[in-house]
């Protein structure tokens, strides 16, 4: 049996991409109204339900809500790793409020 996991990519590095792009916010995803390149509604919402749960699953995500086909997903420090982000480099790059001189609100 040969390994293929060009159907997974295709729906899974739009979704982390787009996550990527609007951390720390997270992405409202309903199956039913999911809309991304290369998605098909009628064919591939059994894959992109299995997508979110392994990547859930593996600590790449996590979701807030009543239930994981209805529900907003958030890129852990995980999935910015598999994404090549560098957190704590990006987070040490910003300047502090506190090096400035400035305390408080």
């Amino acid at each position: 049996m040969n390994f293929d996991i060009s159907s997974f990519n295709r729906i899974a590095k739009p979704l982390l991409n787009n996550l990527a792009e609007q951390f720390p916010l997270p992405q409202k995803i309903h199956l039913q109204r999911y809309e991304a390149p290369d998605f098909d509604v009628k064919m591939d919402i059994p894959l992109l339900r299995a997508t979110l749960y392994y990547l859930v699953a593996n600590g790449y995500l996590m979701f807030d809500g009543d239930h994981a086909d209805n529900a907003n997903y958030y890129l852990t420090s995980k999935g910015l790793t598999l994404l090549k982000v560098d957190f704590e480099k990006e987070f040490k790059i910003s300047s502090s409020v506190y090096e400035k001189g400035k305390v408080g609100c």
